[in-house]
């Protein structure tokens, strides 16, 4: 598995993800939510349809918090720079920031390690995913 360094994800993130996997696959209501496509439908494998949306929603939510993990990081990063700029420039601290100032936008990327831990996660998952849908998909 990863390890720290290893990976874009720091532990911190990482626990985050995997709570929340676990949480959302225990309270996983399967039935709930894909009735309006079951029920309209021809899905020839119920199963392997519900797996494909629970998989894609997980890893959608585990791509989301990465990425305002990394804007936060990144956020923090340049505003010390600023602000360190300004103390050099002027000699004392900056004052606070107008938030009716628009702020430069930045893009985050996700890279090729961060998608893979997910999908690590995700993988070592798979069985409590298929139960929940089982369960869920039976009652």
């Amino acid at each position: 598995m990863f390890k720290e360094g290893d990976c874009g994800l720091d532990d911190k993130t990482r626990g985050f993800i995997e709570n929340a996997f676990d949480w959302m696959i225990e309270n996983l209501e399967i039935r709930d939510i894909l009735r309006w496509v079951l029920d309209e439908y021809p899905i020839a494998s119920r199963e392997d349809f519900a797996l494909g949306y629970t998989l894609g929603s997980l890893s959608r939510y585990a791509h989301i918090v990465v990425r305002q993990d990394k804007a936060s990081k990144q956020y923090r990063k340049r505003q010390k720079q600023r602000d360190e700029e300004y103390e050099k420039e002027f000699g004392s601290k900056p004052p606070t920031i107008d938030t009716k100032t628009p702020i430069k936008p930045f893009r985050i990327r996700m890279t090729k390690k961060d998608t893979a831990e997910i999908r690590a996660m995700l993988g070592k998952r798979i069985l409590k995913i298929k139960e929940a849908i089982h369960k869920g998909l039976n009652l």
